[in-house]
């Protein structure tokens, strides 16, 4: 591990800890966003701050979290998602990240509701 994927590594879990420090403060009952499928949690995520809040909180590194956001097209190089991703960083306040981790749970819930329901209406 490179001294800049050290230091990138460090900046993350500090984001991790200063989102669980925000949950615990407001004394909410919610998930951390730690999937079993991914693939559900980016099927809900609505823009590219969804993307990068599930990105971080299920141990992708610096660099797949840039990938992703260019995968699902939020980003056409990897200069403006990189930057992208730094501002969120360094600027992303506890409410709003309480806020989107309320939301991204709720859309998950209803997405796997919805897709057992469909399972048992085809059987």
């Amino acid at each position: 591990m490179t001294k800049q994927e050290k230091i990138e590594k460090k900046k993350i879990d500090n984001v991790i800890k200063r989102d669980r420090k925000a949950l615990r403060n407001a004394k909410l009952n919610v998930d951390q966003l730690k999937f079993d499928d991914i693939e559900i949690a980016f099927a809900v995520c609505l823009n590219a701050c969804d993307t990068m809040h599930v990105c971080l909180h299920n141990a992708f590194t610096f660099d797949d979290t840039v990938s992703k956001m260019i995968e699902l097209k939020y980003y056409n190089n990897k200069r403006s998602a990189s930057n992208r991703l730094h501002r969120h960083i360094h600027f992303d306040t506890d409410s709003r990240s309480i806020a989107r981790t309320i939301a991204l749970n709720a859309r998950i819930s209803a997405f796997k509701a919805k897709i057992e329901a469909q399972a048992q209406a085809q059987e």
